[in-house]
């Protein structure tokens, strides 16, 4: 598959997604002298749509930083993303239920157990672009395999220091 396609799609998804976090944000129909109180009523289904928001943009962000690194994608990464994007298409559903419900313990587990599970997935992937450098391009190899060496040597000085009799 051409990266430029997952590319499309997977910014298609995240659109879709974040515009769909805003059609829990309905109010009733009451009258003009009600209208104070009603829009009171929605404040936890704004605070859940803007930590939402907030969020799946912060992901789209991270989504993009993993494509300016890769010069191609292979089977596995194109699946791991499918997985991604399945998380991200879900998270209105526990933002819905987070702004009716907001200290439900229930929706909050579901929430965090979604947010929790995004970031798994993110992070596989960029482990994955990491053990597969035929995948990275120059600027993920530059970043990211220094990284990987000054770690290693700062694990190893650590380790002989620890090691040094008292």
């Amino acid at each position: 598959m051409n990266k430029s396609r997952l590319e499309a799609f997977s910014d298609g998804v995240f659109a879709i997604a974040i515009t769909i976090l805003v059609l829990n944000i309905t109010i009733q129909d009451v009258s003009y002298a009600d209208l104070p109180a009603a829009l009171l009523g929605l404040v936890p289904k704004i605070t859940s749509y803007v930590m939402s928001f907030i969020l799946i943009g912060l992901y789209w962000i991270g989504h993009h930083f993993y494509f300016e690194r890769i010069k191609q994608v292979d089977g596995n990464f194109v699946l791991m993303n499918i997985v991604l994007l399945m998380l991200i298409s879900f998270m209105p559903f526990p933002t819905f239920l987070l702004g009716k419900y907001p200290l439900g313990p229930l929706p909050l587990t579901l929430y965090g157990c979604t947010l929790i599970a995004t970031n798994a997935v993110s992070f596989v992937m960029l482990v994955y672009i990491y053990k597969n450098q035929h995948l990275a391009n120059e600027h993920f190899k530059n970043e990211f395999y220094k990284l990987d060496r000054k770690s290693t040597r700062l694990n190893s000085s650590h380790s002989s220091v620890s090691r040094m009799p008292s």
